[in-house]
Order: structure tokens, then C-alpha cells, then sequence
């Protein structure tokens, strides 16, 4: 992180990262489906 706050200047750039980063993963898991309550595929015969 020493080069995030070397290259901007900001000393809360890796706080602003985190967040984005965070915002992101959120953004990716809200369009996962649920599938909790579904039937598991059914199993291959050897």
C-alpha cells in the first residue's frame, strides 16, 4: 500500500481502496442467486 500513498499523495488512498474494493464485492454477490433451497443435481451412476 506504501506505493498507493506514494503515487497519489493521499496518505487515505488505501481506505478509499478498501472501500471500492468492498463496494465491488457487494455489487458482485448481490447478483449471485440463491440457491439454498433448491435440490442438489443428482449424483452420476458409476
Amino acid at each position: 500500500m506504501t506505493w498507493l500513498i506514494s503515487s497519489t499523495g493521499n496518505i487515505y488512498m488505501p481506505a478509499f481502496y478498501a472501500v471500492i474494493t468492498a463496494l465491488g464485492t457487494l455489487a458482485a454477490v448481490s447478483t449471485v442467486k440463491d440457491r439454498a433451497h433448491e435440490p442438489c443435481a443428482t449424483p452420476r451412476r458409476r
